[in-house]
């Protein structure tokens, strides 16, 4: 099974900043701080080397279902990064 069969059934489509569609794959959920965290890896980058993930804020209100956000601390990425990459070790190369 290559790299991209081992994530292709979490994958999920998210706009970027013009509106087109990016697929990215789920990779972990960390809590961080009494917060959510999700580590996405886009597509394109999933066995690319150099690749970058991106770490978003999952916030549900209610019933419904969550949304993702943009987080801006440098702390807060940083530290998710950290727990993801202890995670990953054996799975990733990290620079």
């Amino acid at each position: 099974m290559s790299t991209n069969d081992a994530y292709k059934d979490s994958m999920i489509v998210l706009k970027d900043e013009s509106g087109n569609d990016v697929e990215y794959h789920y990779l972990e959920e960390v809590f961080y701080q009494n917060r959510t965290y999700i580590v996405l890896v886009p597509e394109a980058e999933l066995t690319a080397p150099g690749g970058h993930v991106v770490i978003a804020e999952y916030i549900t209100e209610g019933e419904e279902e969550g949304m993702l956000y943009s987080v801006e601390d440098e702390d807060i990425l940083q530290a998710v990064f950290d727990v993801f990459k202890e995670d990953y070790k054996d799975v990733f190369r990290f620079a």
